[in-house]
């Protein structure tokens, strides 16, 4: 897994167009339409923290596995709840840290695995990496992620949990997806 800071301006555009872009067929139908596809499957909502938006107000939140739109996304990396459109804590400057972008990919052998293995085992693989992907962002929640409050920001705080795009993305057509997640905390 690699790990990099997501400023709140500029930072997070290129992000969010691939993460909210869907364009591409999901999910692939065999390793030939998979080589020859271009784009991107559209990311998927993950984390606890989305029971946090919406506020108390009643209305229709966001849930785990809903289709991330480039709007809310962008609202929530703004710190703005996407579905009220209330403030999100207080505002950001464009350099702030808006979230982080969490990469994930299989080793070599494993994407070998996939790319040589039928249909069902291509399968499995992929729904064994959706499951640790899955797994670090509980630890993440449950372990790692704070903000911080205060005059100057000194005070540690908890969060509600997380609230993160997730989606798959991939540099070489015949290896493995890679899965990239976007989290903030926002939430």
């Amino acid at each position: 897994m690699t790990l990099h800071r997501l400023s709140a301006g500029a930072g997070i555009r290129y992000l969010v167009r691939h993460t909210a872009s869907g364009d591409a067929p999901s999910p692939p139908d065999g390793l030939s339409t998979y080589y020859a596809a271009s784009g991107n499957p559209p990311g998927r909502w993950l984390g606890v923290g989305l029971a946090g938006l919406a506020g108390a107000g009643g209305q229709d939140g966001i849930v785990v596995g809903q289709e991330v739109t480039e709007a809310a996304l962008t609202a929530v990396f703004n710190g703005v709840d996407p579905v009220t459109g209330q403030l999100l804590g207080r505002g950001m400057s464009a350099r702030a840290v808006a979230g982080f972008d969490l990469t994930f990919t299989v080793p070599k052998s494993v994407s070998i695995l996939w790319a040589l293995g039928s249909p069902q085992v291509q399968a499995a693989v992929e729904a064994a990496h959706h499951r640790a992907v899955q797994d670090v962002l509980s630890v993440i929640e449950s372990r790692c992620l704070t903000t911080r409050t205060g005059h100057g920001g000194l005070t540690p705080m908890a969060t509600r949990g997380a609230v993160a795009g997730a989606c798959q993305l991939s540099c070489v057509r015949v290896t493995l997806p890679l899965f990239d997640l976007a989290v903030t905390g926002r939430g």
